[in-house]
């Protein structure tokens, strides 16, 4: 009445009982010499359940993402880094803004980077790579072994590059011990006869 627009959405009761969203505008106006209010709806009922079901979704996809005891980053399609989990912050120490500012990108040495950015390329290009034991750099210089698979996917309705990062450290290691093992057990049995 003051002469103000107000503007809200109001989630209401069809007559058959069902809940409707609607897009509300009042505006003052004067007809005829009287005062009135004007009032626009919308139906929008279509576009909230659209919206709760991309909410929902973004919900389950960063609640996986970040759960993932590998690290996973996430490229765009001018190969910008647009996302990282929790385990690749601790797996680089890097934090994650650090990351999406291209810090990381900036620190790698340019033969790391130019295998990257094949990578990221043949992905975007719709190929799914797999690496065996690449080797990589952590923030504090040391290098060490990971397990790389890349998948194209389309995110927000453009092509994206998911790719999941095993650190292989541990594994070599026991690879190691497993073939110095083998090593000492074969050099016992030789001995055997001798003995």
């Amino acid at each position: 009445k003051g002469g103000e627009t107000v503007a809200f959405e109001w989630h209401r009761r069809h007559r058959d009982g069902s809940l409707h969203w609607g897009e509300i505008c009042l505006k003052a106006a004067k007809i005829a010499g009287t005062r009135r209010i004007l009032a626009f709806t919308r139906e929008i009922t279509a576009r909230k359940t659209a919206e709760d079901a991309l909410r929902a979704s973004e919900e389950q996809y960063h609640a996986i993402f970040n759960a993932s005891a590998d690290a996973l980053v996430l490229w765009n399609s001018q190969s910008l880094r647009v996302d990282v989990n929790p385990a690749y912050e601790r797996m680089y120490g890097y934090s994650r803004d650090e990351v999406l500012s291209g810090e990381r990108a900036r620190d790698l040495p340019s033969d790391y980077r130019r295998a990257q950015e094949k990578i990221v390329a043949r992905t975007l290009a719709g190929e799914h790579c797999h690496e065996d034991l690449m080797e990589t750099v952590r923030r504090s210089g040391e290098r060490f072994p990971i397990e790389l698979r890349t998948i194209p996917i389309q995110h927000r309705g453009e092509p994206h590059v998911l790719a999941r990062i095993r650190d292989m450290t541990e594994l070599r290691q026991v690879e190691e011990e497993r073939t110095m093992l083998e090593a000492q057990l074969r050099q016992a049995q030789q001995m055997k006869p001798i003995g």
